[in-house]
């Protein structure tokens, strides 16, 4: 529902508000405020694109904005969320000004949401019967999208989906199309890690769906381990073996 200028401008100020604690475990937002200039700055917009963002967000309560020095300064209107909430990888939030398109970006959300945003519990590979069931949070990593879902979710026409979908596939996401319904879309593994990008290759098929259905990632912050989302490519990304 937000502009372009205004999406960019509330992710910008989501990752430079929100910080994990290690000692405590857990994420804080100290509700420091920021500068225009390090919102543009951060975004890649344009002076004025920046300011239309930042007044946008201003308007819609996302942001509340100081007028009383030289230059004005924003803060974002949002604690850490304890439930309905999807990790966002600081990659992504570092490289979205880099991303081919306004369009991409919101897809590659649209995915990230789909997927990442559910999660189910399962028991941890390699137990014994003598040892202590364990388990582990993973993320549902395929998710059946249709166009118009997608531009229900994005706001975006379909001819913008699929050409966004063009510039993200092999890099970001892959799909595929079971018979002749709709693709399902995943986040490719490594997507997210510098090293492992430049290795990136498309898989053929999804793995075969958890009898376990997934929930809403409404799991609080002390079962998700709370760790930074980098810590979780192993349980996102990783395929269950067979």
């Amino acid at each position: 529902g937000l502009s372009d200028t205004a999406l960019r401008c509330l992710l910008v100020l989501i990752h430079q508000s929100f910080r994990f604690d290690p000692e405590a475990s857990t994420w804080t937002c100290p509700e420091r405020s920021f500068s225009r200039q390090e919102i543009e700055t951060a975004t890649g917009l344009s002076d004025q694109g920046t300011r239309n963002g930042l007044t946008e967000l201003e308007e819609t309560g996302w942001a509340d904005v100081d007028r009383s020095g030289q230059s004005y300064h924003y803060t974002l209107r949002m604690g850490v969320p304890t439930q309905r909430y999807t990790y966002v990888p600081t990659a992504l939030l570092e490289e979205a000004s880099d991303l081919p398109s306004a369009t991409a970006l919101r897809v590659l959300l649209a995915v990230l949401r789909a997927t990442w945003g559910w999660t189910s519990e399962e028991h941890r590979s390699g137990e014994t019967a003598s040892q202590t069931a364990q388990k582990q949070t993973v993320h549902q990593r395929w998710a059946e999208l249709s166009t118009s879902t997608l531009s229900g979710l994005t706001g975006c026409s379909g001819p913008a989906i699929r050409e966004a979908i063009g510039a993200l596939e092999g890099l970001w996401i892959s799909r595929v199309q079971p018979g002749h319904g709709a693709y399902l879309y995943r986040i490719l593994p490594g997507a997210f890690d510098p090293e492992e990008k430049a290795a990136i290759g498309e898989e053929s098929h999804p793995e075969k769906p958890s009898s376990n259905p997934s929930t809403a990632n409404e799991i609080g912050p002390d079962r998700q381990r709370n760790y930074p989302p980098s810590s979780y490519k192993e349980n996102s990304c990783r395929d269950k073996q067979s």
